[in-house]
């Protein structure tokens, strides 16, 4: 597919296009205001405009109705999900930074068929219940206590993933910002010094992985994103999941 890139923040991008890239899909496009991705959608001509709802100038809303009234399909992938009333001109609304779901919403429009979606079309699919039954986290970067109280209720199958960051505390907190932006809305972040700790609730095996490459690809251009190292681990059943914590610390 064609793909139109409308979002307000340069490092998210660089992480759309890497997805879209993976996928054998052609990015024509990227805008940070309305206007300008408006103007995209007439220009270049995508097949899916991907949109925040909160973009530069304007309304990201009026984008993607724009959009669907030139025949392009339309996902919204947006932390704002609740500003707007009306979204029927999506093909998939994704709470922002859920990129499991996003991803499968990609999938799912590659594969249509004639027979029907996959998805419903303009409804809200925020994963949270469904794939964990869990608790949010606390805050976007968890306080100590917070992120140990979800340790302390991680199962079999959950990721823990540690990054550290040589170069100190003030580039590790930076990291930790895009690192938040990769991961999904339930999955838990601490930041403790030059090190960033990761708590991936209901992974795959290969989140660990999937995630540090996202977190790869969005610091490319940053002097922080030189150097960092991460280590991971799969929690299985027959471990304490702080003492797997403390065991991935000092390997």
């Amino acid at each position: 597919m064609r793909v139109l890139l409308c979002d307000d923040d340069a490092h998210l991008r660089v992480v759309l296009r890497g997805i879209m890239r993976d996928r054998g899909h052609e990015v024509v496009g990227e805008a940070d205001t309305a206007g300008d991705s408006k103007g995209l959608v007439t220009t270049a001509k995508p097949d899916l405009v991907l949109i925040d709802l909160s973009l530069r100038q304007g309304s990201g809303a009026e984008v993607g109705r724009m959009a669907a009234a030139h025949g392009c399909h339309v996902i919204v992938f947006s932390a704002f999900l609740d500003s707007i009333s009306e979204k029927d001109f999506a093909d998939a609304v994704i709470a922002k930074p859920d990129f499991h779901a996003l991803e499968a919403a990609i999938d799912a429009l590659s594969m249509r068929t004639s027979s029907g979606d996959r998805w419903d079309r303009g409804q809200p699919d925020r994963r949270t219940s469904s794939v964990t039954g869990r608790d949010l986290p606390y805050a976007p970067i968890d306080p100590t206590d917070a992120f140990y109280q979800a340790l302390d209720g991680a199962v079999p199958g959950d990721t823990l993933v540690l990054i550290d960051v040589p170069s100190g505390p003030a580039d590790a907190e930076a990291l930790a910002v895009v690192a938040r932006g990769v991961i999904r809305p339930h999955d838990h972040l601490m930041l403790r010094g030059a090190q960033v700790a990761l708590l991936l609730v209901a992974s795959s095996p290969d989140a660990g992985s999937a995630v540090t490459t996202r977190l790869t690809t969005a610091t490319a251009d940053t002097d922080y994103g030189e150097g960092w190292t991460w280590r991971s681990r799969v929690l299985t059943a027959d471990e304490s999941p702080a003492e797997a914590y403390q065991q991935l610390r000092q390997s």
